[in-house]
């Protein structure tokens, strides 16, 4: 009888390996080897570091995790406001104004608080319809909303009216680069300027408008969402 060759052994052998690591011990091997892989990579990057001079101890490493996510924010390293931290906060206003009539809202602003950027959203509803012994349709109201500078000027202007039967909206917003945010640094506080321009009267819905019936306010809601830097030692 002819004797197996020893290069089918060899392969008979490397079958039962394969069968023992990759079917019957599939997830033992996959853990084995991600810990492996990983090792085998940190050891490289600590190599690699060691070798330039530059390698960190842990408590470098754990200052610049706990600079960089404290409060969730980020420390600024722009000149004027270093070490100044990111925070954001949120103003809300509610009111009712009567037509042609502003209401402001105030964005506190100095040295140890510099505003980077501000979002704001406006929101308003009008009033039903009425009867009259005919329907008389409540026309659209329109707002204005704008952000203002320290000295008056205006950053972000925009008017919207809302359509028949449904609420209105205005959202308008500032991102102020480096040197514009430096420039407004102590100068003073922002504002957000809220305006109801025009509170549509009611008018018959069908037929001839003999008579329109004044409607000459109405209620908002406004939100700022506001990112600054900010360096109180709070």
């Amino acid at each position: 009888m002819k004797e197996p060759s020893k290069n089918r052994g060899i392969g008979s052998l490397l079958s039962d390996v394969n069968t023992f690591i990759f079917e019957r011990h599939k997830r033992a091997t996959t853990i084995v080897g991600a810990f492996l892989i990983f090792f085998l990579t940190l050891a490289v990057f600590l190599w690699e570091a060691n070798s330039q001079g530059n390698v960190l101890g842990r408590d470098e490493i754990l200052k610049i995790v706990y600079d960089q996510s404290e409060d969730n924010g980020i420390i600024s390293d722009i000149p004027e406001i270093r070490g100044y931290l990111e925070r954001k906060e949120t103003i809300s206003a509610s009111g009712e104004l009567n037509e042609r009539s502003s209401h402001d809202v105030t964005i506190d602003a100095n040295d140890l608080k510099v505003i980077r950027k501000v979002d704001v959203s406006l929101i308003w509803t009008d009033e039903p319809d009425i009867r009259r012994i005919r329907v008389y349709e409540n026309q659209p109201d329109t707002f204005n909303a704008k952000i203002l500078d320290p000295t008056g000027k205006t950053l972000a202007d925009m008017t919207s009216e809302n359509t028949i039967g449904s609420s209105g909206t205005i959202s308008i917003s500032i991102d102020l680069d480096d040197a514009t945010m430096i420039d407004y640094k102590g100068v003073g506080p922002f504002s957000i300027q809220v305006t109801l321009v025009d509170a549509g009267d009611y008018e018959p819905r069908l037929g001839l408008n003999l008579m329109s019936i004044n409607d000459n306010s109405n209620e908002y809601s406004l939100t700022a969402s506001v990112v600054f830097y900010d360096g109180s030692d709070d």
